[in-house]
């Protein structure tokens, strides 16, 4: 990737027919780096060495892929997603009335192309509510209990209703008044 992004030679041989000389000019780096580590990889740079390893050698994929504030991804970024949950499903939550990217998609179908989904359900949330409180009182006592850690992220946005699905007993601070 970083030859074919400073060696116009080479990115000329692997465009043709694919991309015309002005798509090819803004993908070029102005200026070649010393080197592979001195470059200034952007995060547009990044989505588009993850289509190449896509290409090249496939990518690896999950069951369920969950985006939250999905209405702000870029048609790479969908990609991206769509790669890693080929064979599987995605849900992407986002509220389309708060984009703030001008690549956004301006409809939810609009993504799904990107996705690499011909169909799917588009569903609007029933209730649409902000909650002011600390997210440490929600999340705090999550971390201390095994095997919730990976739910930090979601519990730092607290929402009208919070539903914890567990194997174990939860610590006193997690159970439902009736359960104390």
């Amino acid at each position: 990737m970083f030859r074919l992004l400073t060696e116009p030679e080479l990115l000329a041989a692997a465009a043709v027919e694919l991309l015309s000389d002005a798509e090819q000019a803004r993908l070029r780096w102005p200026k070649r780096p010393r080197g592979l580590r001195a470059a200034a990889w952007s995060v547009g740079d990044a989505f588009l060495v993850d289509e190449a390893t896509d290409v090249v050698g496939g990518t690896a994929t999950f069951g369920h892929v969950v985006a939250d504030e999905a209405q702000d991804l870029s048609p790479m970024q969908l990609r991206a997603i769509g790669r890693r949950c080929r064979f599987g499903s995605a849900t992407l939550l986002g509220d389309l009335a708060q984009r703030t990217t001008p690549w956004s998609a301006g409809r939810w179908e609009d993504a799904l192309g990107h996705l690499g989904r011909r169909s799917a359900r588009v569903e609007g949330l029933e209730f649409d509510q902000v909650v002011l409180v600390d997210p440490a009182e929600i999340a705090d006592p999550a971390l201390g209990v095994a095997g919730l850690r990976r739910l930090y992220t979601a519990l730092t946005r607290a929402v009208l209703a919070l539903r914890v699905v567990h194997a174990r007993d939860l610590p006193p601070a997690l159970r439902a008044p009736e359960e104390t």
